[in-house]
């Protein structure tokens, strides 16, 4: 994962990354069957969030684990996920196949189509990265 030659380093002294693909590691340490991802890129600049994305695409696929993964990034979803659920406020607004998600915008169940824009597109006043 990456973190070759820094065995000997406290967590606090590693980089947002580096942290982040250390607490992937500590996860898969007891091979779980399934594993609960809450938000793991979101502090995460571009190039490590991709790069992240794809380390745990490949580590999924190699262990076969089941992936839970909670985000607000449409994209991530699409990228990590088989299946996709989106809830808007504790409500159920769609659930389908990822191939299927991007391209339901104009045949959406009622709900989705607002969901995902305010999703992709937070309104201004969105308070401490809460979206409305």
């Amino acid at each position: 994962v990456g973190l070759g030659g820094k065995e000997d380093r406290r967590p606090a002294t590693l980089s947002g990354g580096e942290r982040q693909r250390l607490a992937l590691v500590r996860a898969l340490a007891s091979n779980p069957r399934r594993l609960l991802l809450d938000e793991p890129f979101t502090s995460l600049d571009l190039e490590l969030r991709l790069g992240l994305c794809e380390l745990v695409d490949g580590l999924q696929l190699s262990y076969g684990f089941t992936l839970l993964l909670v985000t607000h990034d449409p994209l991530e979803a699409v990228r990590l996920a088989d299946r996709i659920v989106v809830l808007e406020p504790g409500r159920l607004v769609w659930d389908g196949p990822a191939e299927h998600f991007l391209s339901v915008k104009g045949e959406s169940p009622a709900g989705l189509s607002q969901a995902l824009e305010r999703w992709i597109h937070p309104r201004p006043d969105a308070v401490q990265g809460r979206r409305k």
